[in-house]
């Protein structure tokens, strides 16, 4: 039995579920499945959606005096210090 991953409407992958015997599968297996599928599809959507909102972060504050000190700056901060802010500004996003 297969299903789809399906995020922002498009099909991100499938799950595939394979009984250790020739028969069909029960109904609250095939309900559990989809269950399954449709919550590992949302949270697929909502890392999409965060990548995307982290990207943009990090497009702004190049641009953006308001976004922090690496763009004060002119330069990039350490890749520690710059994940540790995009994560603040995320914090600040999804409140």
């Amino acid at each position: 039995m297969g299903l789809p991953l399906l995020a922002g409407g498009a099909v991100r992958g499938v799950i595939e579920y394979f009984p250790r015997g020739p028969r069909p599968p029960a109904p609250e297996t095939i309900e559990m499945m989809g269950t399954l599928a449709a919550q590992v599809g949302r949270f697929l959507t909502i890392l999409s959606d965060r990548t995307q909102l982290v990207e943009r972060f990090e497009r702004l504050s190049l641009t953006d005096e308001l976004t922090g000190p690496t763009a004060a700056r002119g330069t990039r901060a350490s890749s520690a210090s710059w994940h540790a802010h995009t994560e603040k500004m995320s914090r600040c996003v999804w409140r």
